[in-house]
């Protein structure tokens, strides 16, 4: 995020965001569209839309003094983590008001850190898709439709982050 300002790094964001947003908003799949790549569409869109969130976080955190080191993962949980107190919890409620409104389910606190643990390494495991041989180990886990709220939730804050400053 070196030479990189608040306002371009949430535009960078974002950009990746909608190029994964609109390749994992596919309609649900049947045979014809999985023949047609729906699968890997969705496989790419969910990997960019994890990168979109790293690079917010990494983005604000990097503004607010963390050092490049301190930013080297790819552990979405980890950077979550660093972020202030106050941020969490307005990404969580997003995220969290996201999944119930689309999905009409009582999604709280404690599936949203379940989802958060396991899409940790959505974007390297998700380009490396791949080379994971079974579903269920790390790298076919990460949840599609907590990535989809998660980075709505961090385009969000990182535009009110960004449009104050």
């Amino acid at each position: 995020m070196q030479g990189m300002n608040l306002q371009s790094g949430a535009k960078l964001a974002r950009a990746f965001y909608e190029m994964g947003l609109e390749s994992a908003s596919l309609p649900a799949p049947n045979k014809q569209h999985l023949e047609d790549g729906y699968l890997e569409r969705v496989i790419a869109g969910t990997a960019n839309i994890a990168f979109a969130c790293e690079l917010a976080m990494k983005n604000v955190l990097f503004s607010r003094g963390a050092t490049e080191q301190e930013l080297k993962t790819h552990n979405l949980e980890k950077l979550f983590g660093m972020l202030q107190g106050g941020d969490r919890q307005l990404i969580e409620h997003l995220t969290i008001t996201n999944r119930n409104g689309r999905c009409g389910d009582d999604y709280g606190h404690e599936q949203f850190l379940e989802d958060l643990r396991i899409s940790a390494f959505a974007f390297p495991d998700l380009r490396y898709w791949h080379e994971v041989p079974d579903p269920g180990k790390r790298g076919k886990r990460a949840q599609v439709a907590f990535m989809r709220g998660f980075g709505g939730a961090v385009m969000v804050w990182m535009e009110l982050l960004s449009a104050a400053r």
